[in-house]
């Protein structure tokens, strides 16, 4: 993910969208997943600018290369801080009320994968989780790419 990220070696999406498609083939096939109705994945928010200066949303783009349906139903706010520098607490309450529903023209899925692509104290996928089921979204997993 660091080559992705930090190094724009963008020519990898493909190769590890398709482990993380055989991942989530794996836990469904496992029951971990239901596999009714076929998973939907949604990557985790990223910041606007970080997606821009790394040509895109990286884990989006790599959920899109699985196979499985892809909705991004959540987005930062802009006042949301890099958080590599912060500690776990900190990094909580940068995303305090931060953690958005995307606007949407069609209807909501009723459950996802949520998928992120670097787990350092999981808070980005916490507010995720919380801020969807606040919506009335079931998560029923949640996938990260690396843990740091």
């Amino acid at each position: 993910m660091i080559g992705i990220k930090e190094r724009g070696r963008r020519d990898a999406i493909p190769e590890i969208g398709a482990v993380l498609g055989a991942a989530i083939g794996y836990l469904t096939a496992r029951g971990d997943l239901p596999a009714t109705p076929r998973p939907v994945l949604s990557p985790a928010p990223t910041r606007r600018r970080a997606a821009r200066l790394r040509g895109g949303d990286t884990v989006a783009a790599i959920c899109r290369a699985t196979g499985f349906g892809v909705v991004p139903l959540v987005q930062l706010a802009p006042s949301v801080r890099d958080s590599a520098d912060l500690d776990a607490a900190s990094r909580r309450t940068n995303l305090l009320g931060a953690v958005r529903l995307v606007r949407r023209v069609g209807g909501w899925p009723e459950r996802v994968v949520v998928v992120d692509d670097v787990v350092t104290t999981g808070a980005t996928a916490a507010a995720t989780v919380e801020r969807l089921s606040v919506a009335g979204i079931q998560v029923t997993g949640v996938v990260a790419l690396t843990a740091a």
